[in-house]
């Protein structure tokens, strides 16, 4: 049975994207190298039935808190067949950086840009067909919460499955450039694909702190 990881930072949708898939049918279950349980579950891809594990929302590949040891070793010793690397649309110039470290561990990868429709709430464009073709991976942008997009991003992971996975050539650290040069090729990506305002629209928590502080109109609504 085929494989899919699904990895990401914290707070991408991960796990609301895990949820859908599965239709809310997992499971937890051992893997061997680590010592932690993993939710996972099966879902019929095609014709084909596919086990897919949740893995812990982790900020960098370098680290060693637990979660991130738990990642690298997972990754290691059970060698997906397809990582889906789940990105945070309005955090894209943040979130890159975990995508480029899994780009140096020769995975067969698909990306989605979740939560697509708050960045464009934020005036934040994002060229998904050039970002794909600078990184070199197949790129799609969705909404978790609405849905949108899934069809599209299911039949582009059921596409990825049909290729071999390239494995990893050594250890996982041994695969890992140096962050200058990570973060290098992060500002050519950003600069060529994304488009971020110099100042982004105050969020509806704060207009309705202002609101709800303001000495006249925040005592109606208070008191209503």
């Amino acid at each position: 049975m085929k494989r899919i990881a699904l990895l990401g930072m914290p707070n991408t949708g991960k796990s609301t994207l895990f949820n859908r898939m599965t239709g809310g049918a997992a499971r937890v279950g051992n893997w061997p190298g680590i010592t932690v349980e993993l939710l996972n579950g099966k879902i019929l891809l095609g014709a084909d039935m596919v086990q897919i594990i949740d893995l812990p929302g982790i900020y960098d590949l370098h680290g060693f808190s637990d979660d991130e040891q738990v990642v690298r070793h997972f990754l290691h010793d059970n060698v997906p067949d397809l990582a889906l690397v789940i990105l945070n649309a309005t955090q894209i110039e943040r979130q890159i950086s975990l995508l480029l470290q899994l780009k140096q561990l020769n995975l067969n990868i698909v990306v989605l840009l979740n939560m697509s429709d708050e960045a464009k709430k934020y005036g934040i464009t994002i060229d998904s067909e050039k970002m794909a073709t600078l990184l070199d991976v197949p790129i799609f942008q969705l909404s978790g919460k609405y849905g949108t997009g899934y069809q599209e991003a299911l039949k582009a992971v059921t596409r990825a499955l049909r290729y071999p996975t390239p494995g990893m050539a050594a250890e996982v650290r041994s695969q890992l450039e140096q962050d200058e040069q990570l973060e290098a090729e992060m500002a050519q990506v950003l600069k060529h694909s994304v488009q971020i305002p110099a100042q982004l629209p105050v969020n509806l928590t704060e207009k309705l702190d202002r609101v709800m502080l303001h000495p006249l109109l925040g005592l109606p609504i208070f008191f209503g």
